[in-house]
């Protein structure tokens, strides 16, 4: 059976029409803040790859080696550019100058004081399972429990609801994570292709601002859960390549058009353009997918 990666399997359990059309690399012409958002966590992803790998060869900082916001400013600016070549507008007026500042204050702050304890050995960074759909976990650490992944997510701003502290939003945002299908698919690949007994993982919530904090939080896993995982992701694997590999029907369409955020941002192709390309080009960019 074929294997996909997280992010293509939950697009898919989300809408299949949405994942055809992210295939073809068309995305909304104009990014708001949501687009910004999923631009600097991908350049702060590139920072801490390159802090943990420095941390794994043993290596400080000096003036011939890229340094973690180095890293990620070359990712950010990739992005944006990708995107504005491609014919895109960002409505967020403040993006340019408010968050490259906040991902160096925040990259520095990780450097020195990295949640990640000294005892642990980090197994690999950014390590490819390339047969199980070419997931790729932010670390592989190695804790007094054996081998684990481990990934980051960020935030610029954490969410504090009215009344709420800042440490109960924490606990209420890593709680989203207590049950994570990208997480359990990485635990699931320790066990599959590395051979080893694998029963939790950690996420690593960090926010930007006011001022950078990061959160380290162990999730346990058990033999139940990951079954059900399992059986669940063969079941979606399964149509996933059925429907890729049909080539007379289009894909179904979720009969849903909302995420938890808002309107999904493909309602217009779908439901106002029909999927005509000519008819929702004025409002969709196209950029080449990495290969």
């Amino acid at each position: 059976m074929r294997v996909y990666s997280p992010s293509a399997t939950k697009t898919h359990a989300f809408c299949p029409t949405a994942r055809a059309l992210q295939q073809k690399g068309v995305t909304p012409k104009y990014a708001a803040k949501g687009a910004v958002s999923r631009w600097m966590g991908t350049a702060m992803a590139a920072g801490l790859e390159q802090h943990n790998r420095m941390r794994k060869g043993g290596v400080r900082i000096a003036p011939n080696h890229v340094t973690p916001y180095r890293a990620a400013a070359v990712t950010w600016n990739d992005q944006v550019e990708t995107f504005l070549n491609a014919g895109g507008v960002v409505t967020d007026e403040t993006f340019e100058t408010r968050v490259p500042p906040l991902m160096q204050r925040a990259l520095e702050h990780y450097a020195a004081y990295d949640v990640v304890p000294a005892a642990w050995e980090i197994r690999a960074v950014e390590h490819t399972f390339e047969d199980g759909g070419n997931a790729r976990p932010d670390l592989l650490v190695v804790d007094e429990d054996g081998t684990a992944p481990l990934d980051y997510k960020m935030k610029e701003t954490l969410y504090v609801k009215p009344g709420e502290t800042r440490e109960a939003a924490r606990s209420r945002t890593l709680l989203e994570f207590a049950n994570d299908w990208q997480l359990k698919h990485y635990v699931w690949c320790v066990r599959r292709f590395l051979g080893q007994p694998c029963s939790h993982y950690y996420i690593v919530l960090g926010e930007l601002s006011p001022k950078p904090h990061f959160t380290l939080q162990r999730f346990e896993v058990t033999e139940t859960q990951m079954q059900q995982w399992i059986d669940s992701a063969h079941g979606w694997w399964s149509d996933m390549y059925e429907t890729e590999i049909d080539h007379i029907n289009l894909p179904r369409m979720a009969p849903t058009h909302e995420t938890k955020y808002g309107p999904c941002e493909f309602q217009y192709a779908c439901l106002e353009a029909e999927l005509d390309p000519a008819k929702y080009r004025h409002k969709y960019v196209t950029i080449g997918r990495r290969k």
